[in-house]
């Protein structure tokens, strides 16, 4: 499941699923944790297949996750990331008014604080949603919320994805030079960072 992490951060999408399917089927003694374990891989193809805009498999993917949750017994962490699964099936399917209720679900769970990531993601996923619905000074707020939260753990990887996000939507805002300025920072930052996960991965092999 870890090698299949560090080739989902390094966009190779097809090695990402074949490990994770091993994952999948590998034995295991994890007992009762299996079921958060079987949830999160379900959740991360999901992702996977939501970059690759194949809505019917991440439906399935989020639908497999399903079987191994329930929420009256599942830890904050695990509820908040089930949700967060199904903000990325509705914003696949174009149904951004269910995306922004999902994502605000996820953003009053009382535990989201201590869950930053969680946070910065669903706060990022909610701009795109009011980004479609043409909600582009909401989408502002919401990405540079995303920003702060990635900002103050230090979290490069999705802190550029967010600043990516804002050049969109000064874009459409008509902020032509802000966006271009924005996507020169996202560009640098983002090449830098795929260069650090390479050097990773390949360690991570070693």
């Amino acid at each position: 499941n870890n090698l299949g992490l560090l080739y989902l951060h390094i966009e190779k999408w097809d090695k990402a699923l074949e490990f994770m399917e091993k994952a999948r089927k590998a034995p295991s003694s994890l007992g009762s944790n299996r079921n958060g374990l079987m949830q999160l891989i379900h959740l991360n193809e999901a992702y996977i297949y939501y970059k690759l805009n194949d809505t019917g498999k991440l439906r399935e993917s989020y639908r497999a996750s399903l079987q191994y949750y329930d929420e009256k017994t599942s830890n904050p962490r695990r509820k908040i990331l089930q949700i967060k699964g199904e903000t990325l099936l509705h914003l696949s399917s174009k149904q951004y008014h269910k995306t922004v209720e999902a994502s605000n679900r996820c953003l009053t769970t009382p535990e989201i604080f201590e869950l930053p990531i969680q946070q910065g993601q669903c706060q990022l996923v909610k701009s795109k949603a009011l980004q479609e619905l043409g909600q582009l000074q909401k989408a502002l707020y919401n990405v540079n919320d995303s920003i702060a939260t990635f900002s103050s753990i230090n979290h490069k990887r999705w802190l550029i994805r967010a600043y990516e996000q804002k050049a969109d939507i000064l874009e459409l805002l008509g902020k032509v030079d802000d966006a271009l300025a924005m996507y020169k920072q996202y560009y640098e930052q983002d090449k830098q960072h795929l260069l650090s996960k390479v050097y990773d991965l390949e360690h991570a092999f070693v």
